[in-house]
């Protein structure tokens, strides 16, 4: 794609109250864009853009370059800025980036679990970090880690305890929601009081939920 034709894509994509335009168009500018040298180069760019819809697509994207046109370490370091945006979005993107870097770099899972681990991290990245586990939960080679990742949150940090239930019943539940009673039925039978209030709170609002 010309890059005239894409920063005017990106450009009416940010536009405030555009948001059909920026869900139709950012799919089809993620494949777009080319898994070479340039596009590489390109992402690191758009991932300091002013627009916010740039932004979100170099978090889509960047995974998709590692190791051939970005080392894991750089991916994971871009990505943890787009964890820290201003815009919702682009942090919610972000999450999904960690996820996709995490199920394809065992490294970079290391990093997602220490820094789950360190309180002393900034929230928004300890988020992200949280709601990349739906996509692990829900891929086989990571659904294990993801699944202790989840208690260890639940029973280590009070802030992200909420969070990690939010993961399963809305995250995991709507992709496979036998999966997340699995992981809410193993906290309602663990001996720790935490854990049983959420596992019993996300179970029912599964229940509720529309199949």
């Amino acid at each position: 794609m010309r890059r005239r034709l894409l920063n005017r894509l990106l450009t009416r994509a940010s536009a405030p109250g555009d948001t059909g335009l920026a869900s139709q168009v950012l799919p089809s500018l993620a494949r777009a864009v080319p898994r070479t040298p340039s596009g590489a180069r390109l992402v690191r760019e758009l991932h300091a853009d002013d627009r916010w819809a740039a932004r979100y697509l170099a978090a889509r994207v960047i995974p998709r370059f590692v190791p051939d046109h970005l080392a894991a370490d750089e991916a994971w370091h871009l990505l943890l800025r787009l964890a820290d945006d201003d815009a919702a979005v682009v942090r919610q993107g972000a999450a999904f980036g960690l996820g996709e870097l995490a199920i394809a770099e065992s490294d970079a899972r290391t990093l997602l679990e220490r820094l789950l681990d360190d309180a002393a991290r900034p929230r928004a990245q300890r988020r992200a970090a949280l709601r990349s586990l739906t996509l692990l939960a829900v891929t086989p080679s990571t659904e294990d880690l993801a699944e202790r990742l989840l208690r260890d949150a639940v029973l280590a940090d009070e802030g992200l305890a909420p969070g990690a239930e939010v993961v399963v019943t809305r995250g995991i539940g709507p992709r496979d929601r036998e999966r997340a009673l699995e992981i809410l039925r193993g906290w309602v039978a663990s001996s720790e009081p935490i854990l049983r209030r959420h596992g019993a709170r996300g179970i029912e609002r599964l229940r509720e939920a529309p199949v």
